[in-house]
This record gives structure tokens, sequence and C-alpha cells, in this order.
């Protein structure tokens, strides 16, 4: 990332990311010790590249990740390593990043801290939470057609998988089911979800 910073200069972070210096480093502070204790440990080969830097790997993923060959070539590395680097980085994280910013929240925002603090949704005051699917595309599997077609989405016309998001008021995310693969319907990952809701 320093290295990104040196020759592209400091904006170079918000245009990868969309986080501004100052949001990355306050995410990194947060999250390092987690990833000093549970990433690039035990026996075996090591990642060359520091924490800090998968971060930014992965939230550059995240927001340009049509496929990994083209965001692997903006990191000059191979797409394979380069996927596996960053789905493994983002394997460890997700416990934490779970819990500190989707669980908790669930216990925080109740209706009556929503009402109190005018954090409610105009049309809807009665709703505590908005629900959506959301498509993440994905490189089609390596497979036979049979298991490959099940990630094919017809509605979006890609291979991907799809998860099911709860949103408070204020834009925080109150629950995220697990990815199932893209040819389930909305409706359906909404009813397998129903113990949430209820």
């Amino acid at each position: 990332m320093d290295l990104f910073i040196q020759t592209r200069g400091p904006t170079v972070v918000h245009e990868l990311t969309n986080f501004s210096p100052t949001e990355f480093n306050m995410l990194w502070l947060d999250i390092q010790p987690y990833v000093n204790v549970n990433w690039n440990v035990g026996s075996g080969r090591k990642c060359q590249v520091t924490g800090r830097d998968m971060l930014f790997m992965a939230l550059t993923s995240l927001k340009h990740c049509g496929s990994w060959d083209v965001v692997a070539a903006v990191f000059k590395e191979k797409p394979p390593t380069f996927s596996t680097r960053v789905t493994g980085f983002l394997t460890i994280l997700l416990p934490h990043l779970k819990t500190k910013y989707i669980e908790s929240v669930a216990n925080k925002y109740s209706m009556d801290y929503l009402t109190k603090t005018g954090r409610r949704f105009k049309h809807f005051p009665m709703a505590r939470y908005a629900v959506d699917v959301t498509f993440q595309q994905t490189n089609a599997p390596a497979v036979s057609f049979g298991e490959k077609k099940v990630f094919f989405s017809k509605k979006h016309g890609q291979y991907g998988v799809k998860v099911e998001v709860s949103v408070l008021p204020n834009g925080l995310a109150l629950n995220v089911t697990s990815a199932v693969p893209g040819s389930v319907s909305d409706i359906t990952i909404c009813d397998s979800n129903s113990d949430f809701h209820l």
C-alpha cells in the first residue's frame, strides 16, 4: 500500500477502496490485533504480504472485482495466487467483523432506541429493518455443467452467489446470511431465514 501511495499519491487509497486514508487506518487499527493473532500463523509457508496490505487488497477486490485477473493485475500478481490470498484473508477476518460490526448492532439498535433517536424509515416507521438479497458475481466453477449450473443466476445472467442482508434505517447491517448459489430465488433465501425475522 505504501508503494501505491508513493507512486500515485494519497488519493489512491480512496480511488481503489472507497475508504479515505484516515478511515482505512482506523479500520486497520481496529482489526490489527485480531489479524496479528489469527492470520499468517501456524506451520507451513507464510504469505509475504503484510496484514495491512492484505486489507488494502481485500477492500480493493470488494470494490472492483468483476474478475480476479483484473484486480490481480493492479497488484502485479497472478490471479490464482491473488484470489487465494484475498479469500483466505477474508475467511480469517469474517468472524471478527461479523461479531463486531453486525451482531453487536442487533443488541444496540432496538425499536425503542431507533424511536428515541429519530432513526426510523420515513414511509414505514413501524419497520425495524429493510431486507434485500444481493448478488455477487463469481467465476464459473471448474466442475461439470450439472454442478456449476446451480451458481448461474438467470436474473443476472452471470455465475455468482447471493446473500440476504437486513439493514437498519441508519444504514448498519443487522444480519447477513451465508452465501447460497445464484440460482436460488430471492424469496427462497428470505424464507430460509425466517427464524431471524420472527
